[in-house]
Parts: structure tokens; C-alpha cells; sequence
């Protein structure tokens, strides 16, 4: 039985290097493809916060004329995230903001319910977007970690310097009840 497979590797030995050379570029392509893919589906997923931040703009300005909103912390905060969002000031802080967003959104639905705020549906629709598009990115943030720390492949050298992105971290995302699914 050895001497048959030491036959066939000096019968197949040219066979066997042009192999192995294309089973190994194309696991290194392979590996490249899937990380330029999940950066794309990361800033994807942060676009949509951002589009989905602008859109809560008309919520937050509403909620300043609120009674739960008027201790000045709140409305301070309120108001300045509010034009943060309106400048754009930089795509890094736009994470920052939605933390900030989701925490007050959260805050005004737990203190209000559907007997108190007339349109309190879409409210909490538009809540659980927002926070579904947070935890979305997390997902894809914690993906794209796995993948490139991976142990065979963070030896690999990529042409192009990785970008490092970050969680958004949040008292009000609190997963423990759920079990994310790659």
C-alpha cells in the first residue's frame, strides 16, 4: 500500500506541484476576496446607519418639544446630536451618535407607551430599524475580526493595509437572550 502511493507521487510528481501551487494562490485569492468583500459589506452597513440617522433627524427635533425631554442634560444632548448629524462632521463619529441616538431613543420609549404617544408604533418601527441596523453592523464588524485573525491567514500579506473598524458599544445592545448566527 506505501509503495503504491510513493509510485504514484513519483509518476504524478509534476501533476502534484501544479497542484498544490494552484490550491495555494487560490486559497490566498480567495481569502483577499472575502476581505475586500466584508470591508464593502461593513461600510455598507454604515451607510445605512447614517441614512437611517439622517432620517430620525425629524424624530429628534421632535422630541425636544417633548416634557420627557425638557431637564436640560437631556435636551443639551439632544440638540447637540442633532447638529452633529446635520454637519456630518466625519464618518467615524457617526457610530458615536447613533450610540448616543439609540440610548435617548430607547430612554423616551421606556418612559412613554402607545397610551401616551399617539403615532408610538411607528416609533418603536422605526427604533427597532435603527437598532436592528446597529447590531447588523456589529455582526459584519466582528465577521470581518474573525477573518483576518484567522491563524493561517493573518501571516498572509495583503497588498493593501487593513482597515480596523470598531463595535458599536451599548448598554441598550444587549444580546444575551439571543444567539447570532454566522
Amino acid at each position: 500500500m506505501v509503495s503504491k502511493i510513493i509510485n504514484f507521487i513519483k509518476n504524478q510528481k509534476g501533476n502534484l506541484i501544479i497542484f498544490f501551487f494552484i490550491f495555494i494562490f487560490s486559497t490566498y485569492f480567495n481569502y483577499v476576496n472575502s476581505v475586500q468583500n466584508q470591508v464593502i459589506l461593513i461600510k455598507k452597513k454604515h451607510a445605512d446607519i447614517e441614512q437611517l440617522l439622517d432620517f430620525h433627524k425629524m424624530f429628534m427635533k421632535r422630541f425636544l418639544q417633548e416634557a420627557s425631554f425638557k431637564d436640560t442634560y437631556s435636551q443639551q444632548s439632544l440638540q447637540a446630536l442633532i447638529d452633529s448629524i446635520s454637519q456630518k462632521s466625519s464618518k467615524k463619529d457617526s457610530l458615536g451618535y447613533a450610540s448616543t441616538w439609540i440610548t435617548l431613543f430607547n430612554t423616551y420609549l421606556s418612559n412613554n407607551n402607545s397610551e401616551t404617544i399617539t403615532d408610538y408604533y411607528v416609533i418603536k418601527q422605526n427604533y427597532q430599524a435603527l437598532l436592528s441596523g446597529i447590531i447588523r453592523y456589529n455582526v459584519e464588524v466582528n465577521r470581518y475580526h474573525d477573518l483576518i485573525s484567522q491563524r493561517p491567514f493573518n501571516l498572509i500579506y495583503l497588498n493593501s493595509s487593513l482597515e480596523t473598524f470598531r463595535d458599536i458599544n451599548n448598554p441598550v445592545l444587549n444580546l444575551t437572550g439571543f444567539e447570532i448566527i454566522y
